[in-house]
């Protein structure tokens, strides 16, 4: 997720005009986005650090010990990778 950069917020604003306060309320009511990219348009300064993932929807790829007391449940859910591809089923 990126953070929102408030300076820069308030700097294209006041570049533009907008009074100051309806920045500030843009920020108090702006939440952090996630922006996707195909690897290969990451510079590689970028994709030293890149977090590259491939999936969406499905269980939390949490780890196998993940501890999920916090979410209420009693014991942890089925892995995602012994559900049947569709491929693997009939």
């Amino acid at each position: 997720m990126t953070s929102i950069h408030e300076q820069l917020v308030h700097d294209t604003a006041q570049q533009y005009g907008v009074p100051d306060a309806v920045a500030a309320e843009l920020l108090a009511r702006s939440r952090p986005c996630v922006h996707l990219l195909q690897f290969d348009e990451l510079s590689p300064a970028q994709r030293e650090t890149a977090r590259p993932a491939a999936r969406t929807g499905g269980l939390p790829s949490f780890p196998d010990d993940a501890d999920w007391s916090a979410s209420g449940r009693s014991s942890a859910p089925p892995r995602a990778s012994k559900f049947p591809r569709p491929s693997e089923s009939s």
